[in-house]
């Protein structure tokens, strides 16, 4: 995986909860597998404390990428473990891209429909849009979630509107399933495991050795000899 595909993913994963304020009720991990078209799945690991969330996914090439969220210090540190580097990104500014696409989505459909996943019930909701049709089964008292995210590391927001409504309500997709207007099913992200346990505060803060990543200083590398400004 390259840095820059990186950057767009470690920004998109944590985009649609960085306006919530509230401490999570739920300590412990959260594991899932996500697939997206024919390509193999990818493995997707939540581990929420207090006031901070990391999530850590596994590529199908075996890349492993993280990101912590810190509510109290505000800020979002993204690992870069092939690299043994991190970026601090300020909260804000991924906060603010959140709301705006929140404010512009239509509301999530509630349905009638439950299923008990893993012991916990969820309740169908639905979220269209003018080519596609979401399917999210989601409960609460779990934690806050994160988002599928951002294909754009410029624009740090979610990929999907109903990630940051979700985020808003406190709930937490145990299955999400995202088709086209023909009904053909084009991404899938399910819950696979969902364990509470007590986690290290360690575990939220960037590796012993790891050396921080000015991303100021990387744009302006990229876009010398390409851009007048960048040179």
């Amino acid at each position: 995986m390259t840095l820059l595909r990186f950057l767009a993913l470690a920004a998109g994963l944590l985009a649609a909860s960085a306006s919530l304020s509230a401490q999570a009720s739920f300590e412990g991990r959260i594991t899932m597998s996500m697939k997206e078209g024919s390509s193999k799945p990818m493995t997707m690991s939540y581990a929420m404390k207090k006031d901070r969330i990391r999530v850590d996914v596994t590529t199908d090439k075996g890349d492993t990428v993280a990101s912590i969220m810190d509510f109290a210090k505000k800020e979002i540190v993204s690992l870069m473990p092939s690299e043994k580097m991190y970026m601090v990104l300020p909260m804000q500014d991924v906060a603010d891209a959140a709301k705006e696409v929140a404010r512009e989505s239509a509301p999530l459909e509630k349905t009638d429909e439950t299923e008990v996943i893993l012991g916990y019930t969820c309740t169908k909701y639905l979220s269209r849009d003018r080519t596609t049709e979401t399917e999210i089964w989601a409960a609460e008292g779990i934690g806050m979630f994160a988002g599928i995210g951002s294909s754009n590391p410029m624009k740090p927001a979610p990929r999907n509107a109903w990630e940051a409504e979700l985020a808003e309500k406190g709930f937490f997709p145990l299955r999400v399933v995202g088709k086209n207007r023909r009904g053909r099913e084009q991404y899938r992200l399910e819950v696979t495991a969902i364990d509470r346990q007590p986690l290290a505060d360690s575990l939220f803060s960037p590796p012993e050795g790891y050396e921080r990543f000015d991303m100021g200083g990387m744009l302006k590398g990229a876009l010398k000899g390409v851009l007048p400004f960048g040179r």
